[in-house]
């Protein structure tokens, strides 16, 4: 509610989408596609008082596609074939992550300081939808003590850390 939303030309109006708590709901994560789709403009020809002239039209729908989860968000990626190693003098991590979690997470590598302070080195994977399994092979800045995995969509930082050896 509302299904239309009216917007004046040269204006903006924001709106929020709230999803109702469904118990009966099953663990994992749930999409819907939002649609802005533009009203057709009058038909200039039926107008009865011929001084309005429609000489162009230009429409443009907007579709995005939401996600929604139920469930706990704090469990960890399955990591596998972990290694640190060194190239050139440069301190380096690899390692197959697997998520397992019932959600999707657009998700990057980062580091943290000593005192667990993010480090603007971020490692985007992209978007790993559950079940789906990938390879991260990084560099680690220098007074990096932790590998964090960064959550894009809820711009934070997940709970698993992984010691930098």
């Amino acid at each position: 509610y509302p299904k239309v939303l009216t917007i004046e030309p040269l204006s903006e109006k924001s709106f929020k989408v709230y999803v109702k708590e469904d118990s009966s709901l099953k663990e994992g994560e749930y999409s819907f596609n939002l649609n802005v789709n533009p009203l057709k403009s009058p038909n200039v020809q039926k107008l009865k008082s011929g001084k309005t002239n429609q000489t162009f039209e230009i429409k443009q729908a907007l579709e995005l596609e939401m996600f929604a989860y139920v469930g706990d968000l704090n469990k960890p990626f399955e990591l596998s074939k972990q290694e640190f190693y060194e190239v050139n003098g440069k301190k380096k991590f690899r390692s197959h992550v697997k998520n397992n979690n019932k959600r999707g997470y657009e998700l990057a590598v980062g580091f943290t300081d000593k005192n667990n302070v993010l480090l603007p080195d971020l490692y985007r994977i992209s978007r790993l939808f559950d079940g789906v399994e990938t390879k991260i092979d990084v560099e680690i800045p220098n007074h990096a003590k932790n590998i964090v995995f960064y959550d894009f969509n809820n711009i934070k930082v997940l709970d698993q850390v992984i010691k930098i050896k």
